[in-house]
């Protein structure tokens, strides 16, 4: 999923769409990992809900303003 993210260049929009955030990994720590690794690479990160986790460091779930996340590595 990185390689493919990666390889498709940052000229072109890249968003990765997971049924919820649980299938990222049932693990907190991890998928935390996994999220901030999508997000440096230039990619938006949403569920099939319709929440967000955006390059920009926001964070917005469906029907609710976008909030400012700290996006760390």
């Amino acid at each position: 999923m990185f390689n493919a993210v990666r390889n498709v260049g940052a000229d072109v929009l890249r968003v990765v769409i997971d049924h919820d955030w649980y299938r990222l990994s049932r693990d907190d720590d991890a998928r935390g990992l996994f999220t901030r690794r999508i997000i440096h690479l230039g990619a938006t990160v949403e569920t099939c809900d319709g929440e967000q986790r955006r390059a920009d460091g926001t964070y917005t779930t469906p029907g609710g303003p976008p909030t400012a996340a700290a996006v760390t590595s």
